[in-house]
């Protein structure tokens, strides 16, 4: 009986991951993670079973191979579950969208995928805040992730070259090898933007392999041709710089800044001789350049502006306070006319928060999400002294950053590629419980090292 490719594929995964996550519970959900990060958001998402249809495909059996796992962590540590204020409140808004959306139309596929795909982040934070609760398996964590993007860049820069190799590309149809499947919701672009800050390997072959990464990784974020994610980016380092930078360590991180540059221009000069027929800083420079382009700017920045307009006009459908629902699915007219209906969900995700989960949704996810990460993440990096548990929080820190960002140009957390940032966000959330003893006291620009000497010493006394 021929099961096809995608079943074939996920009873491996499942036979696998099911006794690892038995025998070694947190490997078993950093596979999961290592899978999610480096594969392609898409085909995940798209993966059919004959058995299960529409209700199982990869990174749902990743995900519950992570959730398998949890369980039998617990059980063996005889430890029990956690669940972050801010995971509850982002569950509250979800139910109640949820809720809204079956009563309008009913259980069907599409408000059970819109149900699932929400559900990405907060099943993501949750496994982070149970997981990741030690500076080892913090340490496991970033190798995963930085395992994870590395492979997806290189299935990216291979997707590229293997479509220039089979099709004359230039200029006029660079969207042929455009893809943002492989950015693991932002995790990519985050391990750019916090390398400004983090120190430099002192080892001259650890400090090769960490540019060559970094040349890679740049590589890979500038090939989707994506420019909210360009901008995102840039509006994301120099605000790591402010809440992360300590001002002894400036000269170094301008140090850094060159020579990130130089790994980038290298980068894309040997991309150039692999490929001859692309140019990536013609691609770059022909996506910027077309800004100033008036049809450009009506399909782009236009239909920006219009998917903003048609949420917030389609806000009061439900109630102002809980929104309409989780309803991105239907096809709403972008005001240009009756022949062009498109789903607004995708360039507007603040407007998304609002317009289907209401002021709740908009104030947890936009507002009190980011500020309480941000704040646990940078008490971390403040107060902690373990590398590891300082690197997480940075990565952390500056992947919520880097989303507030991006979500006010594209896309949302209420998006299926959302599960990585979720186990970050969940990661800094349990390393900083430690310090949490003397929360009215740490301010988000505290910097005192007396105040830090007493604060290690409460969380020693606490533990």
């Amino acid at each position: 009986m021929n099961i096809g490719y995608p079943a074939f594929v996920l009873i491996i995964l499942l036979a696998v991951g099911i006794p690892l996550a038995i025998i070694r519970p947190y490997k078993a959900f950093l596979l999961g993670c290592l899978l999610i990060v480096a594969g392609s958001a898409d085909e995940f998402n798209a993966t059919r079973t004959s058995f299960l249809g529409p209700y199982l495909n990869l990174k749902d059996a990743c995900v519950l191979i992570g959730l398998l796992g949890l369980f039998v962590d617990r059980w063996n540590n005889k430890s029990r579950v956690v669940i972050p204020q801010v995971l509850a409140l982002i569950l509250f808004a979800l139910f109640v969208g949820a809720m809204q959306s079956f009563a309008r139309f009913g259980w069907a596929y599409n408000t059970v995928r819109a149900t699932s795909w929400a559900l990405a982040f907060p099943i993501g934070l949750f496994l982070g805040a149970n997981f990741v609760n030690s500076p080892h398996r913090a340490k496991l964590l970033i190798g995963a992730l930085l395992a994870g993007v590395i492979l997806a860049a290189l299935q990216h820069c291979w997707l590229v070259i293997i479509t220039q190799r089979s099709f004359w590309v230039d200029a006029t149809n660079y969207n042929m090898i455009r893809s943002i499947d492989f950015l693991a919701g932002g995790v990519t672009p985050v391990f750019l933007a916090v390398a400004i800050v983090w120190k430099l390997p002192k080892r001259p072959l650890f400090k090769t392999l960490y540019l060559a990464a970094g040349g890679l990784l740049v590589l890979g974020v500038f090939l989707t041709q994506t420019r909210s994610i360009w901008f995102a980016l840039a509006a994301t380092v120099p605000v790591v710089f402010l809440l992360f930078e300590q001002r002894r360590r400036l000269v170094s991180s301008l140090r850094n800044s060159i020579i990130v540059f130089a790994a980038c221009t290298l980068a894309f000069g040997a991309f150039s001789k692999m490929s001859p027929n692309l140019d990536p800083f013609g691609i770059i420079s022909h996506r910027l350049f077309r800004l100033d382009d008036t049809s450009e700017h009506d399909s782009s920045a236009g239909s920006r502006i219009r998917a903003y307009t048609t949420e917030l006009q389609h806000w009061y459908e439900g109630t102002l306070v809980f929104g309409r629902g989780l309803s991105f699915f239907q096809n709403m007219d972008f005001g240009r006319g009756s022949a062009e209906t498109r789903i607004a969900f995708g360039h507007a995700g603040h407007a998304t928060y609002l317009s289907q989960l209401g002021l709740v949704g908009l104030c947890v996810y936009s507002i009190y999400l980011p500020l309480s990460i941000i704040r646990r993440a940078r008490t971390i990096w403040l107060y902690d002294e373990d590398p590891g548990n300082r690197y997480l929080s940075l990565l952390g820190g500056g992947c919520i950053i880097y989303l507030s960002f991006l979500h006010a140009m594209s896309s949302s957390l209420l998006a299926p590629d959302s599960f990585a940032p979720g186990v970050l966000c969940g990661g800094v959330w349990a390393l900083s419980q430690k310090f949490q003893v003397q929360k009215p006291v740490v301010g988000i620009y505290a910097n005192n090292r007396r105040l830090s000497r007493g604060l290690r010493t409460c969380a020693e006394k606490q533990a």
